[in-house]
């Protein structure tokens, strides 16, 4: 689709700060596991860069938390040309 472009993602960075003990956190890409995370608060990043292009599904999921907390991700990218 015209408008989209790849990105090359450099960091993704989660919080939930009153995760209970006992919670997990994962990055995930199309269904597939990219790096488990500390749910209160952690860090991917690193070489190589995570390449996502235009339908790729990036999921960030926390289980095993209290229902109503909230989480928050932050994520670090570049627009890529992979060709």
């Amino acid at each position: 689709m015209p408008g989209q472009s790849p990105w090359s993602i450099e960091q993704i960075t989660i919080e939930m700060p009153d995760a209970p003990f006992g919670a997990v956190a994962s990055l995930r890409v199309n269904g597939s596991l990219v790096t488990p995370l500390v749910p209160n608060g952690d860090a991917a990043a690193g070489e190589p860069p995570l390449p996502v292009f235009p339908g790729d599904e990036v999921v960030i999921a926390w289980e095993g938390v209290t229902v109503g907390l909230q989480g928050k991700a932050l994520l670090i990218y570049r627009t890529a040309s992979y060709r």
